[in-house]
């Protein structure tokens, strides 16, 4: 008596390998996925706090400037932000946004004035420092938060007041980022 025996063809795969195989690119997809989302959370999140920082100077600038019909005066180094009359009566100064210099200007941030130039370029400022590369968190929250601040007050550059954006840096690079409250 003969019995049916069925032969495998050993060429294929077996389904738990095919299955091995779609997990790890599973894996890898979504480890992918969440490095890029995370990137793209953080500039976002960091924009928003940079907007955020720099729209409360402006305000208690503001309110100052309405108060004492003058703007806060700056210390010994330029920055109003060191104005004991100004800070903290006026503002409890912002913590600077994830990937800036905590040590500028002190605070991290800087509220200068400049006059002397050719027009528009004097007036009120607030300036923040970076050091970037061109595809990193920090500049993208550079670029994100360039978007959101009102058109031609915001400029990031290697100079403060800065009155013209830069490219993308190509290494390295330190970035300052000028918020203009007011231009003459």
């Amino acid at each position: 008596m003969e019995t049916n025996k069925i032969k495998y063809d050993s060429k294929g795969f077996t389904l738990v390998e095919v299955m091995c195989v779609l997990i790890l690119l599973g894996l890898i997809v979504t480890m992918v996925c969440t490095h890029f989302n995370s990137s793209a959370m953080i500039a976002n999140s960091a924009a928003d706090d940079l907007v955020s920082s720099v729209s409360l100077i402006q305000s208690a600038y503001n309110s100052y400037n309405q108060d004492k019909g003058m703007p806060p005066a700056a210390d010994g180094t330029g920055n109003a932000l060191g104005n004991s009359a100004f800070v903290p009566v006026y503002l409890f100064i912002p913590r600077p946004a994830y990937g800036f210099d905590g040590t500028y200007g002190v605070t991290g941030y800087f509220l200068g004035y400049q006059t002397g130039q050719a027009s528009p370029n004097n007036g009120s400022y607030i300036c923040a420092r970076a050091n970037v590369t061109g595809n990193d968190p920090t500049f993208q929250t550079i670029v994100k938060a360039s978007t959101i601040l009102s058109a031609n007050k915001f400029f990031y550059n290697t100079s403060c007041p800065a009155t013209t954006n830069m490219a993308t840096p190509a290494g390295a690079t330190q970035v300052l980022v000028t918020e203009w409250i007011t231009r003459t």
